[in-house]
């Protein structure tokens, strides 16, 4: 028998225009013991950056206005440059992973996510992180 990662104590902030996407991860990730905030766009995301101080960053790409890769540049620019980040899309094009990955991200995930999966990238993002610093 597997043991589900858990996520006890970790602070994730998720970023997504999409209410029901938002809610999803949420709801996954706290079931897995994180302690979740939303976020609906890159300047609602920073504002709870300033008081929340996660541990991760999951943020969709593609948003109205400022997009995922303008979050993960001002994050890696003005906040923190060693925060793990996972970006989720709807829309894998050719060389959308890459792109992400040079953008700033860890990790690059399509949707419609496999919730298994993505628990256990941002659980392995973690430890990874911990033992490099």
């Amino acid at each position: 028998m597997v043991t589900p990662p858990t996520l006890q104590g970790l602070r994730v902030l998720v970023v997504d225009d999409d209410h029901d996407s938002c809610e999803l991860m949420s709801l996954v990730l706290e079931s897995h013991a994180a302690e979740v905030k939303t976020a609906f766009s890159v300047r609602h995301a920073l504002e709870v950056m300033k008081q929340f101080k996660p541990d991760v960053l999951v943020s969709d790409i593609a948003m109205p206005g400022e997009d995922g890769y303008s979050l993960i540049g001002k994050v890696r620019t003005l906040r923190r440059k060693s925060i793990p980040a996972v970006a989720v899309t709807a829309v894998m094009e050719e060389g959308g992973s890459r792109d992400a990955l040079i953008a700033g991200f860890d990790r690059c995930l399509a949707k419609p996510l496999d919730l298994d999966d993505f628990v256990a990238v941002i659980s392995n993002l973690v430890e990874y992180h911990s033992n490099s610093n």
